[in-house]
């Protein structure tokens, strides 16, 4: 842990908040702020990309008002993903909580390749291409180009922080609609990878953080290992933190003190490298939380918590 880090975790205002049951429900009108006139068109298996013979989709869910489509909706992406493993897309994710559909949000739950099947970049190149492919049909879904927020946990939290990256200097950007950016304007981050290189290669570490950059863990000692050039240059080209500058999206991080399995160091650092680049961010950490997103808090709370930061991005 760098000095900046040990300073910033020295001062953190840590949120002392009660777990609660964390469960992922489909959009409702449950939400005593909804405008009541705002209704969920849900548009399944939307094919965003074909690659292999394989087809990757994401589900969308569209605000409409009387019956008619909402334009120009801001659209929040949420990244099913788990240790980089991925299945058929879901429904929302952790924007269910706030019901944001009904508030005028359109809402993307982007499924990507597997990494049981395709090593990295794969699943960095899928999330780019969903982004820039809802773009692409930005005018058919009646999407607001210039407010796209993406959000996920642990690995999704890392999809989403690499959906931060400026498309200037992107190396993921490949395949179709690139004429379209695939940056997002805001990322909420939960305790998500940051950097591959930074000292955590302990025996502790899943397995798949290993298979993700392609370095063997077998005979990984119990202090940090030294890469070779092929692993270090790896592990930076798919570290979000190596490509902080001061046009990387704004961003919001969840992290508890005990996470043993994505450091807390990791969202510390990453948070130091943001505000050295006058990134706007912020970053809430949950004493004693651990890699589970109920353990951070009551988890409509700290989506609310999300939904102020991206108000003051005009979403």
């Amino acid at each position: 842990m760098n000095r900046l880090t040990q300073q910033f975790l020295g001062r953190a205002s840590v949120l002392l908040l009660l777990g609660a049951a964390f469960v992922f429900l489909p959009f409702c009108r449950a939400d005593d702020n909804a405008d009541p006139g705002y209704e969920v068109k849900e548009i399944p298996n939307i094919v965003y990309k074909s690659v292999d013979g394989q087809d990757i989709c994401l589900n969308l869910f569209l605000p409409t008002k009387n019956g008619e489509p909402v334009e120009k909706c801001p659209t929040l992406l949420y990244i099913d993903s788990g240790c980089w493993y991925s299945g058929a897309p879901g429904n929302g994710g952790v924007w269910t909580l706030v019901n944001p559909v009904q508030q005028g949000y359109a809402v993307a739950s982007i499924s990507h390749r597997s990494l049981q099947t395709v090593r990295f970049p794969s699943q960095i190149e899928d999330v780019r291409a969903a982004v820039r492919f809802l773009r692409a049909h930005a005018d058919e879904y009646g999407l607001d180009k210039d407010r796209f927020a993406a959000s996920g946990a642990s690995s999704g939290g890392h999809l989403s922080l690499c959906l931060g990256i400026p498309d200037s200097i992107s190396p993921f950007d490949v395949g179709e609609n690139l004429d379209q950016s695939g940056q997002v304007q805001v990322v909420i981050d939960f305790f998500g990878p940051t950097d591959f290189v930074a000292g955590h290669w302990l025996k502790s570490v899943p397995e798949c953080i290993y298979h993700a950059i392609q370095i063997d863990p077998e005979g990984i000692p119990t202090y940090p290992k030294k890469l070779s050039e092929e692993e270090w240059n790896r592990a930076v080209k798919f570290s979000p933190a190596f490509y902080v500058c001061p046009e990387f999206s704004p961003t919001l991080i969840f992290h508890g003190t005990d996470d043993s399995v994505v450091p807390l160091s990791q969202s510390a650092a990453l948070y130091d490298e943001l505000r050295n680049a006058g990134v706007p961010s912020r970053f809430c950490v949950t004493n004693d939380g651990v890699h589970d997103i109920k353990t951070l808090g009551n988890p409509r709370e700290l989506m609310e918590k999300a939904m102020e930061f991206l108000k003051e991005f005009g979403f």
